[in-house]
């Protein structure tokens, strides 16, 4: 298992809301979390529409994006770590766990054939959490600190802390983002100075066991 090796897998919750059809894309399916976003070994990253303030940069407003896959995972139960504000009560494992910007509208632009090109979804989402978790080992290596092994475990008590941008508005149809995790945005957006400073406090590994 990549997790008890110490590697963080970022897996994108999917761009077909609560319902993806077999192709992952159309939302036209049963209720359902999406896999592998569902598995507990992985971090599953779902979707926010984030607009920045003109001239600083700052965020101006972040809300849940409408396409932001996230429901209850039929055969992964819920890890005893997997709890705070917003989390459902039901025995299975919740999806996301976290958030980033994902509407491809507000995202990001690559160069495609000459031509600068607006991407978006979860599947942008997922590595810009890689990276995240980059900056962080990386921190922990000046502090001459272990990597961290499993995220999971040590960002669900950070539920409600500044080391996130607790995302409490819109909705994917079936999941509406509120305060703590929700099923739209996980535990929502990092403010990763603070997610940093936390992290390089944080033991080296934590059980990947229910």
């Amino acid at each position: 298992m990549l997790a008890a090796m110490g590697v963080n897998v970022f897996v994108s919750s999917g761009d077909a809301v609560s319902n993806p059809n077999s192709d992952g894309q159309t939302p036209n399916g049963p209720l359902q979390a999406e896999y592998a976003a569902s598995d507990t070994a992985v971090i599953g990253v779902g979707g926010t529409s984030l607009k920045l303030a003109p001239g600083n940069g700052a965020v101006a407003h972040e809300d849940g994006w409408p396409g932001s896959g996230g429901g209850d995972s039929i055969f992964f139960s819920r890890p005893a770590w997997q709890t705070g504000k917003g989390v459902p009560t039901g025995s299975k494992w919740s999806v996301p766990d976290v958030s980033a910007a994902a509407d491809p509208n507000e995202g990001a632009f690559l160069v495609l054939h000459g031509q600068p090109t607006g991407i978006g979804g979860t599947s942008w989402a997922a590595p810009v959490w890689a990276g995240f978790c980059a900056l962080i080992n990386e921190a922990r290596q000046e502090a001459g600190l272990p990597p961290l092994s499993y995220l999971n475990p040590l960002i669900y008590p950070l539920n409600g802390t500044g080391c996130f941008r607790d995302i409490t508005a819109g909705s994917n149809g079936e999941f509406t983002a509120t305060g703590g995790y929700d099923r739209v945005t996980g535990l929502g957006a990092p403010d990763i100075k603070q997610l940093i400073a936390a992290l390089t406090r944080a033991p080296a590994q934590a059980s990947v066991a229910a």
